[in-house]
């Protein structure tokens, strides 16, 4: 579905596992955090409450809350997930993201759209590091925005000695079932 999620369809009422061929790359999987390898196949269960989704590994997945239609769409608020691997040196990714009422938004410049970036570097005494960048372009007619974004880092597979935002530390979480990060970042306007 698209480059960075693999669906696995569920074709028969009460089936309990399916199997799945992951492409070339790792998978996370989108409930659990179980990675996968590209070029295998493994049978996984399934669960009544939702069908096996995996996520690339490298991918930035933005995410707004649950609504009801787009009108209560919150502009100023995101939750972006990164499927960190340490396989993974440098990924990208973007998101759109427009007023909402124009049509044709793009062209008469009512849009902005996010970048994402990431750079992992490990090195040879063993400690690592992740830096994800967040830029910010706008259409000449679209308020520029600081966005407020938690952050969340799935596949972190020990605790960070530390976050930092433009050299200042930051306040994170990390929970060690589930290899996930997670910060309160303040994302800029600036172009």
């Amino acid at each position: 579905w698209g480059n960075d999620f693999l669906v696995q369809p569920i074709m028969q009422a009460g089936q309990q596992q399916a199997d799945v061929l992951f492409p070339k790359g790792n998978w996370i999987d989108f409930y659990t955090g179980q990675v996968y390898a590209g070029g295998t196949s493994h049978t996984v269960k399934v669960r009544e409450e939702h069908i096996p989704v995996f996520v690339r590994a490298g991918a930035f997945i933005p995410m707004a809350m649950t609504m009801q239609s787009t009108q209560f769409y919150n502009e100023k608020e995101l939750a972006l997930h990164y499927y960190h691997d340490a396989a993974i040196e440098q990924s990208q990714g973007t998101m759109y993201e427009d007023d909402g009422l124009t049509a044709q938004a793009y062209q008469h410049e009512r849009f902005r759209i996010h970048h994402f970036s990431s750079k992992f570097q490990a090195q040879a005494n063993g400690q690592s590091s992740l830096q994800i960048q967040l830029r910010q372009q706008n259409g000449r007619k679209m308020k520029a925005l600081n966005k407020q974004i938690a952050l969340y880092v799935h596949n972190v597979e020990q605790v960070p000695q530390q976050v930092t935002l433009d050299g200042k530390t930051v306040k994170f979480d990390w929970d060690s079932s589930r290899k996930l990060l997670t910060a309160q970042v303040r994302g800029s306007a600036k172009s």
